[in-house]
């Protein structure tokens, strides 16, 4: 069992304890030696109950260092919640050396606790090895006000003993305290340490990123089967900030919810024909238990650690549904468009663990075929000499914070993966126009042709480029204008030249710009190879931690206001 586990079942006891005491002082007299007594017992009440509280606070504090969502209130879920083999890692990542400090910690007060229930009562289903989660086990099942810890419990009470019990738990309480301290103290002193929701932003893009790859794939497969349909195709991704939709879920209405819903458009055909236009979703949905061992994003360790009681139920559920009720892959893409607007049906997808389109088993209502629309691609709309004062009062400081806000997430979302090939630019970014020829700046997509049309991958640039490129696009969103149309070139600059060009333009404006957007763009143009020491990679978790701290968290409040 591991250490953050046991404060689940510590957490769970202490309740058990304190109810049980609390009828026992019932049942004392109020003179004499029972009101003694009596005082003794409320004593080792509130002792026990600030023991908790404290525990708690130390278990948000631990889980939050590590980048893990904490819980808001312990409830009978907590167990489930620190039962979790993810969380494990992050804690032994975060605590390192001292980790194993740590569970001897909870060990003892695991230990101290078995010690006060043997003495507060005859527990039947614990009496042989007990252990404490046998007792909130057993205790679950009685009704409420009634557990069976409270029917038994021994009415001759050995105060005392009770009494060094609990100053024995509250000293292994205070020593975690003060080295969970003393530890969060040092970390920040130091500076290694980036903010705790940054951390937690930075794990849950990088999830996202993999989804991301394996949307991009299905769609690869998708029209590799519609091959000889359409001359070209291309995919519109809506760029949207997704990190809150990764949260964990836990109970029975988790799996019923997808972990995030990616918003495209389907594009087949040349401009110059009849194209082929559907607006549509492809969901990502949780992994079933039984799905869990085919699914490669998953680690062994995760369906090897999962209880038995867990895995028995999972198996007997399917034969309950129908063979029918299974999502089923498309043939292609365009095959499976053209019958549901035959049919007049919506048509939305779910990602398989096979990386390919499946249609979900329930179908939605009738819906009349999406029409075609027109694209105006950001570079268009920054361009002085073809946008109208319409256009550039569309594009209010309040859609530049939300325009923003969404280049640097989905920058995180897609780095390194086929969605943005080299670099994100303002001419793969484009807005829908309405039928009274007005942009949508509050959903932007992002262009990306399929099939031949396809660039080919050349090598990727390293990460300090990528990071500057990103600051060049923000820089070009909150200014309204290219950094070739800024300094009059008649071609794009490269390399060192490129960021000093950057620089220069954020000197000109750096007053002009909120104070947050202000420091994120200097964090992207100055090169993170100051703010983070040694050689950087795209997958080095402190390049992500230090984007999520220093750029989308200051863009996210500003596009808040």
């Amino acid at each position: 069992m591991s250490g953050i586990e046991v404060v689940g079942i510590v957490l769970g006891v202490i309740p058990i304890l304190v109810q049980a005491l609390d009828n026992y002082k019932s049942g004392l007299r109020t003179l004499g030696s029972g009101f003694r007594k009596r005082m003794t017992v409320e004593k080792l009440c509130r002792v026990l109950l600030l023991q908790a509280s404290t525990l708690e606070e130390l278990v948000k504090h631990v889980l939050l260092s590590s980048g893990c969502e904490a819980p808001t209130h312990f409830d009978a879920q907590t167990r489930a919640i620190l039962s979790n083999p993810e969380i494990e890692p992050d804690i032994e990542e975060y605590l390192g050396g001292r980790y194993n400090i740590f569970v001897s910690m909870m060990d003892q007060c695991n230990e101290i606790l078995q010690m006060l229930v043997a003495k507060v009562a005859t527990f039947v289903p614990a009496q042989k090895s007990g252990e404490l989660n046998e007792v909130i086990e057993a205790n679950r099942q009685t009704p409420k006000g009634q557990l069976s810890l409270v029917s038994r419990i021994n009415l001759v009470l050995n105060l005392k003993s009770l009494e060094e019990d609990c100053r024995n738990l509250d000293e292994s309480i205070s020593r975690m305290d003060l080295f969970l301290s003393r530890l969060s103290a040092n970390c920040q002193l130091s500076g290694v340490q980036p903010a705790t929701k940054s951390k937690r932003l930075a794990k849950t893009f990088w999830r996202l990123r993999k989804h991301a790859t394996n949307l991009y794939t299905a769609i690869s497969k998708g029209w590799e089967r519609d091959s000889n349909c359409h001359e070209q195709h291309e995919v519109k991704l809506r760029l949207e900030d997704r990190p809150g939709e990764l949260k964990h879920h836990h109970g029975g209405e988790a799996t019923k919810t997808p972990l995030c819903v990616f918003d495209l458009v389907f594009v087949g055909g040349l401009p110059s024909q009849h194209r082929l236009w559907h607006e549509t979703t492809v969901q990502i949905p949780r992994p079933s238990p039984e799905e869990d061992n085919d699914d490669d994003e998953q680690t062994p360790t995760l369906t090897t650690q999962r209880k038995p009681p867990k895995v028995k139920i999972a198996m007997v559920k399917p034969p309950t549904g129908p063979e029918t009720q299974k999502p089923r892959e498309i043939q292609g893409i365009c095959a499976a468009i053209r019958q549901a607007q035959t049919d007049q049906e919506d048509l939305h997808f779910i990602l398989t663990s096979r990386c390919a389109l499946a249609r979900p088993p329930h179908r939605k209502g009738r819906v009349d075929p999406c029409q075609y629309k027109r694209t105006i691609s950001l570079a268009s709309v920054l361009d002085a000499s073809t946008n109208d004062a319409t256009t550039r009062a569309q594009f209010s400081w309040k859609a530049r914070a939300n325009l923003a806000l969404l280049v640097a997430s989905n920058f995180l979302q897609l780095l390194d993966t086929p969605w943005i090939r080299l670099k994100l630019c303002c001419d793969a970014v484009s807005f829908l126009q309405d039928s009274k020829d007005q942009l949508n700046f509050l959903k932007p997509f992002l262009c990306l042709p399929f099939g031949s049309a396809a660039a080919t991958l050349g090598s990727k640039p390293p990460i300090s480029d990528a990071v500057l490129e990103l600051g060049i696009m923000l820089l070009e969103i909150w200014d309204a204008t290219t950094l070739r149309q800024k300094f009059c070139l008649d071609a794009d600059p490269v390399g060192r030249q490129r960021q000093m060009h950057a620089l220069d333009w954020y000197e000109a404006v750096d007053t002009q710009l909120p104070g947050r957007c202000s420091l994120a763009i200097f964090h992207c143009i100055s090169g993170i190879r100051g703010a983070i020491p040694g050689e950087l990679q795209s997958d080095d978790m402190r390049v992500w931690e230090s984007l999520c701290e220093k750029v989308i968290e200051p863009l996210r409040v500003i596009s808040e206001f």
